[in-house]
């Protein structure tokens, strides 16, 4: 075999060989890691909107630790929420009997 053809044999083999290596090689993890990005975009998009709610969250008990400094409001949850009563107090309540009782 002339030398020329040789050489060109060996140098279409080895174009051919990085050819096949980018096909097979490094396009599928070039699609990996578009997919990749695409998950990790979708996570960002959710983590950012639980971001918003926690920092709504925040600004609700914020507003809260505000208003019991207030001593109305801190005498209105005793009452509602821990169903307490000041000393010597006498609580009633009524008791609505359903229509269907009656």
């Amino acid at each position: 075999m002339p030398k020329s053809k040789q050489k060109f044999s060996k140098g279409y083999l080895f174009l051919l060989l990085i050819f096949a290596y980018s096909m097979f090689g490094v396009i599928p993890q070039i699609l990996k890691s578009q997919t990749k990005i695409a998950k990790i975009k979708e996570e960002i998009e959710y983590l950012e909107g639980k971001n918003q709610k926690e920092l709504q969250e925040i600004e609700k008990y914020t507003k809260n630790i505000e208003e019991l400094d207030n001593d109305y409001e801190r005498e209105r949850i005793a009452r509602n929420r821990l169903q307490m009563i000041k000393p010597d107090e006498v609580i009633y309540r009524l008791n609505q009997k359903n229509q269907e009782e009656q």
